[in-house]
């Protein structure tokens, strides 16, 4: 689950979204949806927290590169092993769950997500926690229009 997705055109994922292209790891992304009524615009509202520290955020960037990605995971998704769905909530954090931890990065209105830190939860608690927030919005988030 994350805000725009570019870290998931970076080499830090490209063999997740490989192994998903061949069909050997089951991969889900949650992505905002570009398409979401409001109010409120959730979309807006991030790019309205990060155009105060970053001024190319503020005529419609984010929405944009949300939806580059979209169509640039729309082929990975093509294989059947990756799903991507669309969320309507407030762009607050970066979740990377996997069947053993979870990477948290929160976000903070005064800085790219990028530039936050990552922690990192192994089994308990607050891994319990981060997997019920990513399975209830997984429920209630959208597929993008095509999807198989």
């Amino acid at each position: 689950m994350t805000s725009r997705g570019n870290d998931l055109q970076r080499h830090v994922f490209a063999d997740t979204l490989r192994a998903a292209s061949a069909g050997t790891k089951r991969v889900r992304i949650l992505l905002p949806d570009p398409d979401a009524v409001g109010p409120p615009d959730w979309i807006d509202v991030r790019e309205t927290e990060t155009g105060s520290f970053d001024h190319a955020y503020r005529s419609g960037l984010l929405r944009l590169q949300i939806r580059q990605n979209i169509s640039y995971l729309a082929a990975h998704a093509a294989s059947g092993r990756m799903e991507m769905r669309l969320y309507n909530q407030p762009h607050i954090a970066r979740i990377v769950l996997t069947d053993r931890v979870v990477y948290l990065t929160q976000y903070e209105d005064t800085r790219h997500g990028q530039l936050s830190p990552v922690k990192k939860y192994r089994r308990g608690d607050m891994y319990d926690y981060l997997c019920r927030t990513v399975a209830l919005t997984w429920d209630h988030a959208r597929q993008p229009s095509g999807a198989p």
